[in-house]
């Protein structure tokens, strides 16, 4: 509901309020995953990510745009939650309008969008966390990759996640195995992880971006011209940015370039469930999701160190 007395901070009272706050690192990455309406089609997973200065002068900005509501996409959208009332122009306007201040800001994103379907045909053994960690690996390992390129190297980079329940393997537990893990060479980059809520401007920031590459893979999956409609979306803003990346895994992806991979993996490297049950026994581990994973971060790691040493 619009709260006409609200009265948008100035960008020194945000950063006095920040100061009470430890920020032991220079860059900070929002990252947000959202589904479907099915929950059966499409899964995605954004980050976004700044220096404290940079995410200071989008909060700035984004409050004034939004009067002080909080910022949920599909609520924006639908006219839920603190857009129940709002006329459906204003909402659509205001969506819109997120989206160019995002655009203008000096942040930096990337995120991933999967046909949940054609994931599960290729694997056949998947279970349902699997699309969640195959999105979230490709894009933890993306942004750490994007800080080693781009910041000093004794700068890291710290991961802010959207708190939900549901996901059995924490996105907490998956970084501190990366930050421990020697074989991949990014891990001095990873700062730690916290979880935060939609009241914050950076994971309502993810929101509205995730949202739209969830979109962009639900119109590909429906559509025999998905292009046609992104031209019509905030996502084109996105693209036409050059500072938002994404990428989408499809049935076309999955039936050739994924089983293609998997196979030269096994070939090059014995990842094969002999190796991994060995793997598992060796580290007295269970079978589980969460080791299904480790298990491939630990191979992948091997062999890009390998291939580049």
């Amino acid at each position: 509901m619009l709260n006409q007395a609200y009265k948008a901070p100035t960008l020194e009272e945000i950063r006095q309020e920040r100061k009470k706050r430890l920020v032991a690192v220079v860059l900070i990455a929002y990252a947000d995953e959202s589904m479907d309406g099915s929950g059966n089609e499409v899964f995605a997973i954004a980050g976004i990510m700044g220096t404290q200065e940079e995410w200071d002068n989008l909060e700035l900005d984004w409050r004034k745009r939004t009067n002080g509501r909080k910022f949920h996409a599909t609520d924006c959208l639908a006219g839920h939650g603190d857009y129940e009332g709002i006329p459906k122009n204003d909402r659509v306007k205001e969506y819109r309008d997120l989206t160019k201040i995002l655009c203008k800001s000096s942040l930096m994103g990337y995120g991933c969008a999967l046909d949940i379907i054609a994931y599960k045909n290729c694997l056949l053994r998947t279970t349902r966390n699997m699309p969640y960690l195959h999105c979230f690996v490709d894009v933890i390992t993306s942004l750490a990759f994007g800080t080693s390129v781009y910041v000093p190297q004794h700068q890291k980079i710290r991961f802010v996640f959207d708190r939900r329940k549901g996901i059995e393997i924490t996105a907490g537990e998956l970084m501190g195995y990366y930050q421990t893990l020697t074989e991949y060479k990014q891990s001095a980059f990873l700062g730690g992880v916290t979880f935060s809520s939609i009241d914050e401007v950076g994971i309502q920031a993810a929101d509205l971006v995730v949202h739209e590459y969830m979109l962009e893979m639900y119109y590909h999956i429906h559509s025999e011209k998905p292009h046609a409609r992104r031209s019509l979306r905030p996502i084109q803003l996105l693209i036409d940015s050059h500072r938002f990346d994404f990428t989408s895994y499809g049935k076309v992806y999955f039936e050739t370039k994924f089983k293609e991979s998997l196979k030269a993996c096994e070939e090059e490297s014995g990842l094969s469930r002999k190796s991994y049950l060995e793997w598992l026994a060796k580290y007295n581990r269970h079978d589980n999701d969460g080791n299904k994973v480790r298990y491939l971060i630990y191979m992948n790691s091997i062999n890009n160190r390998n291939s580049t040493s």
